[in-house]
């Protein structure tokens, strides 16, 4: 599939590639949801663990916009709190804890291979849902770049399993 893509977790068939990691997966749930009936929440962890949900970014993307929710426990003197975290590679992109209403963000994903969405629990506290969430998730770009291949010719022929070819020019 080409870009724009979009994910609203409406349905079990992800428009997205993505791998679970941490302590528990992520799921679709009906709680709360930007729009429609469904969003993704984070697994139901419990002190000193972690959710993750890490999505690849298509090649050719140079934007990924998502609407996030928390309610969780808060910072505090001396503890971090419940927290997401949202990763473009291992660079933070952005930090919510608390009671957050659906709120929107967008990131430059140039170059970037994955964007990880972790939910990250301290040593002690549960508030609220003790959960984030995730919605409406929506991936632009440019398309990929095809060369024009006029005036040239595969040198030898190429194989499902080749990693690199040869080109000769012919003309021009």
């Amino acid at each position: 599939a080409g870009i724009p893509i979009i994910e609203d977790f409406e349905d079990t068939t992800f428009a997205v590639i993505f791998t679970d990691a941490g302590s528990l997966a992520w799921s679709r749930w009906t709680t709360t949801a930007h729009t429609g009936t469904y969003s993704l929440r984070s697994g139901a962890i419990t002190n000193n663990q972690t959710s993750d949900w890490i999505m690849d970014v298509p090649q050719g993307a140079t934007e990924v916009s998502f609407w996030y929710w928390t309610s969780s426990e808060n910072s505090g003197a001396g503890f971090e709190g419940d927290r997401l975290l949202v990763l473009a590679d291992a660079t933070q992109v952005l930090r919510a804890q608390g009671t957050t209403a659906w709120t929107k963000l967008t990131v430059d994903v140039t170059g970037v291979e994955t964007i990880t969405f972790r939910y990250i629990k301290d040593n002690s506290t549960a508030v609220g849902s003790d959960a984030v969430a995730i919605d409406d998730i929506t991936i632009t770009g440019r398309a990929p770049v095809r060369a024009d291949t006029e005036g040239s010719e595969l040198t030898s022929g190429i194989t499902s399993s080749a990693t690199s070819f040869s080109v000769t020019t012919t003309s021009g």
